[in-house]
């Protein structure tokens, strides 16, 4: 591949700049949210590893096509004088930003253009960008975490334990792919229909809308997973299949009829398509998903992934506990548990969708189960229920 791109000059001023811009809109967004010592500790080892990155010689890179293709989209438009935020009153920009984005997913490459605009022509501002946006998916899912009726205490060392954890850091560091905004949209639309748990107003159903729109230009098919988790956990969960609050079900259903109307027949007909369903394929995908990437088959152009797979091979059956204690633990954590496992099944139907990159947008509950395992084993060493290594 012939990579002609910006942003691998080295230490310069720029780089220093994006680093303590993100880094003071991180230590802001999450102040409140994990002590300051332990939150400025976390951001420097955050934003640490991309700055060290950042700065060796572009030989040394990892780049994948799709990452490619966004950074230059995002400098063609930069370059031909669009504004981020004038582009949506310009014919002629929306309609170069469409023809670039081959599509209608153009929102990815408009944020190309915004960080870009914000940070400079470079390659790493859209990646400084995504790490910003792991700040903002731990912020709301402190939120959710309280919701779910977790201290404090709790909540704040799982927003830590995700924004460092290893495929989150691994995914928004090195890569300008759109995977993280797409999980952190679905954090920000999970917090939505907590909202609308809490109280069905004007505020909770318009954050719902905006963001089931807002992935029309991204990733379309997500708010219908969503949207289906959310059905059963209401049904069946949250009020029981016989006292269901029926205007609160009929608005978000009639939301979401509305989302899949108009992603049109024909889009979700080129998906079924590619439909492969039976109770073997089912089985194996699943597996898959779950299991992929393997640490010895993992592609040279994904070797960035060969220590996050590892720790992940470990953590599968912690996972898999964890998330079982969860459900028991917490009534309101089942929402997110139930997408997980109805993604899972998903992607298991569609052998192009097993890959590591689609379990990106999963990470919000990964991590959960993963530290919520890890929660509740310290505190059944620190009751003496089970001896200390040495002990």
């Amino acid at each position: 591949m012939n990579i002609n791109i910006s942003g691998w000059e080295g230490l310069t001023v720029s780089l220093v700049l994006a680093v303590l811009l993100i880094g003071f809109l991180s230590f802001w967004t999450l102040k409140r949210v994990i002590p300051p010592h332990w939150l400025l500790l976390s951001l420097i080892i955050k934003l640490g590893i991309p700055f060290v990155y950042f700065t060796v010689p572009v030989g040394n890179a990892w780049f994948l096509l799709d990452d490619i293709t966004y950074y230059n989209q995002g400098v063609e438009l930069l370059n031909a004088g669009y504004n981020p935020f004038t582009i949506f009153f310009n014919e002629a920009g929306m309609a170069t930003l469409f023809r670039l984005s081959g599509g209608t997913h153009i929102l990815y490459g408009w944020l190309n253009l915004f960080s870009m605009f914000i940070l400079g022509p470079y390659y790493y501002s859209p990646v400084f960008f995504n790490i910003f946006l792991t700040c903002i998916s731990g912020y709301f899912i402190y939120k959710i975490s309280i919701f779910c009726g977790f201290e404090r205490r709790y909540s704040s060392a799982l927003v830590c334990f995700f924004i460092l954890h290893w495929d989150v850091l691994v995914w928004s560091s090195f890569l300008n792919l759109k995977d993280v905004v797409v999980l952190t949209m679905t954090v920000i639309l999970f917090y939505a229909l907590v909202l609308v748990q809490i109280r069905l107003n004007f505020t909770a159903l318009i954050t719902v809308a905006v963001v089931l729109f807002a992935f029309l230009w991204i990733r379309f098919y997500v708010p219908i997973m969503v949207l289906l988790a959310f059905g059963l956990y209401y049904l069946f969960v949250l009020n029981g299949i016989f006292r269901v609050k029926l205007g609160q079900l009929i608005v978000i259903l009639i939301i979401g009829a509305l989302i899949f109307f108009e992603l049109g027949v024909n889009k979700i007909g080129i998906y079924f398509s590619m439909l492969d369903v039976s109770p073997s394929t089912i089985v194996t995908g699943a597996i898959r998903m779950i299991l992929t990437p393997q640490p010895w088959s993992i592609d040279p152009k994904y070797s960035f992934l060969l220590i996050p797979s590892i720790f992940h091979l470990f953590f599968i059956v912690p996972m898999l506990v964890g998330g079982c204690v969860l459900w028991v633990r917490s009534k309101k954590a089942r929402f997110f548990i139930i997408y997980f496992l109805i993604s899972i099944l998903l992607y298991a139907s569609f052998d192009e969708l097993q890959g590591p990159r689609h379990r990106v947008q999963l990470l919000m509950v990964i991590v959960w189960m993963q530290f919520h395992f890890i929660w509740e084993f310290l505190k059944l060493v620190v009751e003496k229920k089970i001896p200390r290594l040495g002990g």
